[in-house]
């Protein structure tokens, strides 16, 4: 069949807008909307004035008490303890932080459940929420299970918002994007079986009902956890034309992986007509490549990413003398800490072009300068108490926990408002279809083992994978798993979250 040139650059048409946007960086904070208003404020201006984004948002219950560093103010009611009864309330804390959010030109990505609380009896995960309870790892197959999910997400994308008027369907200056679910498929069969009951594309239609807004897209949410698991890019995923954005969960050791990874996820999500950004990841102390030479590396991809997780309080590498925390999964980096430069992460992220058109976004380019037609509005950073000194806390004394104050930052420039043209269309041919999915050739996977401490506590739960040599091979665009590689069993932590 002869080709026109049109239809030979198709598969290519997302990556081909390289200078239309600019890519961004953001952050994860599951408990954000359990703070106080001045240290939600805190968090928002700061991140805001480095020049971040994007807060990926949780629609999950809280307790109150020391999390991370940081104090949960607000006892959060959990949204669906019994299936089909919804507490709105939940809805009403988060969205207060949307409105902050959007008043500094910021944006959410928003999960609405947690696929990390479906399991059977052998597995803790993050808890067993009434789904899993009712249907364990049928959840995904089960047709009234399905139903059931499908009538939560119309409760939540359906949610008028007492801030903006607006449903949340309808609310593209808050949010960016909804997730299917957070880390689908974990601990069930479902993506080495690729996806039997058409879940992921069967509930990506079924949030299209309800974002009548097309800036506001629908992610993937890091389809089985970890890329390492090989199910990040499921074929399944890449063809439906009601996804639109793919999301990578990738802890890796070695800041060499991001050159290796996520070129050909890149490609897969262009043949397909997807965006791809990374959705998690994470630094420990113990790998191989510190947050700065990861950053480096993962920036120089032009790819976006929200980072698991910048937190306001201190880190577990920070001193701290009076209401410290504990339960620390590894991976949190203060605001100020000296485990990594997350102004300059952020900057950097925000002053590169995006491989692939993100203009529908409407974010202001570097400096404030407006892309696509659209800015922010301009944005300062203050300590909570709204003084510019450091080292106030945010309510302007250290009543508990370490003081994290800051000192004052610049505007970000102002300009109209505007938006993009989506750039998600109907699934193109599989290209390289399932490229990303692939398992390494060695390093697989062997027995993994669980700690985890409950949600409503505030912390997070983690895995643990053994692998079998210390730097693997991927094929298909699959993972390298990176450990000491002095050892068989080096034990490297990663993924899933809370």
């Amino acid at each position: 069949m002869k080709l026109s040139l049109p239809t030979l650059l198709a598969p290519l048409a997302l990556s081909a807008f390289a200078g239309a946007s600019n890519s961004f960086g953001g952050s994860s904070l599951y408990f954000l909307h359990g703070l106080s208003s001045s240290d939600q404020d805190y968090y928002i201006n700061t991140l805001s004035g480095y020049g971040a984004k994007v807060i990926r948002l949780w629609i999950t219950g809280l307790g109150t008490g020391c999390v991370k560093g940081s104090n949960v103010a607000t006892d959060v009611p959990d949204f669906e303890t019994t299936i089909g009864t919804y507490n709105n309330a939940t809805l009403e804390a988060i969205d207060g932080v949307l409105s902050k959010m959007a008043a500094k030109g910021m944006k959410a990505i928003i999960s609405p459940h947690d696929g990390n609380d479906i399991h059977d009896s052998s597995t803790s995960g993050n808890g067993c929420d009434a789904y899993c309870k009712t249907y364990a790892t049928s959840f995904y197959t089960s047709s009234t299970a399905q139903a059931q999910y499908d009538a939560r997400i119309q409760a939540i994308l359906s949610y008028v918002s007492p801030s903006s008027g607006k449903a949340w369907g309808a609310w593209s200056e808050a949010i960016l994007a909804f997730d299917l679910e957070n880390e689908p498929f974990q601990f069930t069969s479902d993506a080495s079986d690729g996806d039997p009951a058409n879940w992921l594309c069967g509930r990506a239609a079924n949030f299209k009902k309800y974002i009548t807004d097309p800036n506001i897209k629908v992610a993937t949410g890091g389809i089985g956890g970890d890329q390492s698991h090989g199910y990040n890019m499921l074929p399944k995923a890449l063809q439906c034309s009601s996804i639109d954005l793919m999301s990578v969960h990738a802890y890796v050791g070695s800041a060499s992986s991001w050159s290796n990874l996520l070129p050909k996820f890149e490609s897969s999500c262009a043949s397909n007509n997807k965006l791809v950004y990374v959705e998690e990841w994470g630094v420990s102390t113990s790998y191989p490549s510190d947050f700065s030479d990861q950053i480096t590396s993962l920036n120089a991809q032009d790819i976006p990413w929200v980072y698991w997780q910048f937190i306001p309080g201190d880190d577990a590498t920070e001193s701290c003398t009076d209401g410290c925390c504990s339960s620390y999964d590894g991976f949190e980096i203060g605001l100020t800490s000296g485990k990594g430069n997350v102004q300059a992460a952020v900057s950097a992220a925000e002053g590169s072009t995006a491989k692939q058109d993100w203009g529908f976004a409407g974010f202001s380019g570097s400096n404030g300068s407006p892309v696509n037609g659209s800015s922010a509005s301009p944005t300062s950073v203050s300590s909570p108490s709204g003084s510019s000194s450091s080292g106030s806390s945010p309510s302007g004394s250290a009543t508990s926990g370490s003081a994290y104050g800051t000192s004052g930052g610049g505007s970000s420039g102002s300009g109209g408002s505007g938006s993009g043209t989506p750039t998600s269309g109907s699934s193109g041919s599989e290209g390289s279809g399932g490229s990303g999915s692939g398992m390494p050739t060695s390093g697989s996977p062997g027995s993994s083992g669980w700690g985890y401490q409950t949600r409503k506590g505030g912390h997070h739960r983690y895995k643990s994978h053994h692998h079998d040599s210390g730097y693997a091979t991927p094929t298909n665009g699959g993972s390298t798993f990176v450990t000491s590689a002095q050892s068989a069993a080096t034990i490297v932590i990663s993924v899933t979250c809370v």
